[in-house]
């Protein structure tokens, strides 16, 4: 008889501390799009941005994944980094596109 996770303390904060970090990843795969698009636009400053957000967000998130311990608080600054990660994408997205958007406007 299989007795399923009720036995294992471990899985559930495993499943959340991972899916977490998929989000993370996930924001980075976003900030190297954004970085590759303000590139192309001809805004280098603004791609550098997004490019260090994206390895700061890949590094924190390998480095939290490499030391994670069940039972450990660890879980709420994967939850940090993965609020701070959606934060500065948009704040990346918006300011890619006011940055366009000037561009429009200049005769």
């Amino acid at each position: 008889m299989t007795t399923g996770l009720d036995g294992d303390p471990g899985a559930q904060p495993q499943r959340t501390m991972l899916s977490w970090h998929r989000t993370v990843l996930a924001v980075t795969m976003g900030a190297l799009v954004a970085s590759m698009t303000a590139q192309r636009l001809g805004h280098p400053v603004l791609s550098g941005v997004a490019a260090l957000a994206a390895v700061a967000g890949l590094g924190g998130a390998l480095r939290r994944l490499r030391y994670w311990q069940p039972g450990s608080a660890s879980r709420w600054s994967v939850l940090l980094q993965a609020a701070v990660a959606v934060v500065a994408l948009g704040l990346i997205g918006a300011a890619l596109a006011v940055a366009n958007i000037l561009d429009t406007l200049k005769p």
